[in-house]
């Protein structure tokens, strides 16, 4: 797989670029180069906006054909789980390789960067037992099917995935045993925000409406993986969400409190502003915000038009350098390399396994919040220095309050059995068919700013920086 030639006119430095065309592309690709450049300038601003928005219609056969050896990017959970159940390496390696391959090579680049975007937004760790397996289904059905669709549209699929239900332990909320952890998220992480509107009954009452949402294979004997509503398991009691009464009526109540939620204006808020730093920099102009908050309530939660506002000539050609400037993951700033210099490859293992090193691959663990508003920009560590501010993932435990049953176990960590693959570990157990030594530590989360690399000054800052000036 390669990159199209730069052309004969390319410019001799960045002084003779368009530069707000160039911050376009900054912040609408997984990095800057030449042939994508040349291509927005004849295309011009407007134009290739649209054309990546419309991300549908572009030819990448390229990428589509490098991916067609990847046979477990089109599999059901069942089909997932039953055929790679003692090689779930496997899994976990295409779907890492074929995102970064896409990063790197995709034509629809404004689509990944979307699709990274909620990937973190509805964070799950790939090492999570089940989601070895779930995990591919997940990104397929959930994320990339509505990352530039419906917010929420997406915020509906998400609780009946399976990798979700496990994630978030709602595979395990019952009636009299009420499990808050999806609850929880979904209030502060996925739509209102920490500092939403909602008390702690609030959290409560929305568990209750999820209760007997789970999966197959679990409780009964049917194919893995599937979504399964267990009426038998539910609380069908009257609860009040937000000051709205839910009256017992099984699966629906959970799907009256997403409804509640997607419409919600501080939804809208909390949305808008995590896309305006996720696409713009840490900082987004207030009135800017206010405009994507109407334009979410206006159009049911549509995400193209707010990634149109924001990455509009109006937003880009007149915020200040320092507003839109953004300091880079490190795997972005392997894409980054990777793509600045065309750099063609059919292989990416060694990479793949590298970023994991540096402990930022895509799927294996929750990135840091991309909607985090630092005081100052982040460094990141480029080659296996350890961050030294990590947090860990609260674990299940047994006993009331809504953290799992009584006397239910947590399982050691693993890893994997496939330390080949530079996976690192699972946080609660490799699930059947896995084999190797226990890990000391539990699945850690990247908190912020790491200890600076020796090298890093000597990295142009166009591969370290979203708008370099």
């Amino acid at each position: 797989m390669t990159f199209p030639p730069v052309g004969a006119h390319s410019p001799t430095g960045p002084g003779s670029m368009d530069q707000v065309l160039r911050s376009l592309l900054n912040h609408a690709t997984q990095g800057f180069n030449l042939p994508d450049y040349w291509e927005a300038k004849g295309m011009g601003y407007d134009a290739w906006l649209e054309w990546q928005l419309d991300y549908e219609a572009i030819d990448d056969s390229a990428v589509d054909s490098a991916l067609a050896y990847y046979p477990t990017l089109t599999m059901n959970n069942p089909t997932l789980y039953t055929t790679y159940v003692n090689d779930a390496a496997t899994v976990v390696y295409e779907l890492q390789d074929a995102n970064l391959r896409r990063s790197i090579y995709s034509r629809k680049q404004l689509y990944e960067r979307m699709v990274e975007f909620w990937t973190d937004h509805f964070s799950i760790s790939q090492l999570d037992d089940y989601c070895l397996w779930f995990k591919t289904r997940d990104e397929a059905r959930v994320i990339r099917k509505h990352a530039l669709g419906s917010f929420p549209e997406m915020l509906r699929n998400s609780p009946k995935s399976a990798a979700m239900l496990w994630y978030l332990d709602n595979w395990n909320n019952q009636a009299g045993a009420v499990q808050e952890n999806y609850a929880r998220e979904l209030l502060e992480l996925h739509t209102l925000g920490v500092d939403g509107p909602y008390t702690q009954q609030d959290v409560v009452e929305v568990a209750r409406c999820f209760t007997g949402w789970t999966f197959t294979g679990l409780y009964d004997s049917q194919p893995i993986g599937l979504f399964s509503f267990k009426g038998n398991y539910h609380d069908y009691g009257q609860k009040t969400v937000l000051g709205n009464v839910i009256n017992g009526s099984g699966v629906s109540e959970g799907e009256q409190v997403i409804d509640i939620l997607a419409t919600h204006p501080k939804t809208a808020e909390f949305i808008s502003t995590k896309m305006a730093r996720w696409l713009l920099g840490y900082e987004p102009p207030q009135d800017l915000i206010d405009r994507l908050v109407q334009i979410y309530l206006s159009t049911q939660g549509s995400i193209k038009p707010m990634v149109r506002e924001i990455l509009s000539m109006e937003v880009l050609g007149k915020v200040k350098p320092e507003v839109r400037t953004k300091f880079k993951r490190p795997y972005h700033v392997i894409t980054s390399i990777m793509r600045a210099a065309r750099v063609p490859s059919s292989n990416l293992l060694a990479l793949t396994i590298e970023l994991q090193r540096l402990g930022h691959g895509r799927e294996v663990g929750p990135q840091p919040a991309p909607a985090l508003a630092v005081p100052f920009p982040p460094v990141w560590r480029l080659c296996g220095w350890r961050d030294h501010r990590q947090h860990r993932r609260h674990h299940r435990t047994g006993g009331p309050n809504g953290h799992g049953s009584a006397g239910q176990q947590l399982r050691p960590a693993d890893r994997l059995g496939a330390d080949r693959w530079g996976l690192g570990s699972c946080p609660r157990g490799g699930g059947p068919g896995l084999q190797g030594r226990p890990s000391q530590q539990a699945q850690r989360r990247s908190s912020g700013v790491l200890r600076a690399p020796r090298f890093q000054p000597q990295l142009p800052a166009l591969l370290l920086r979203r708008n370099p000036e």
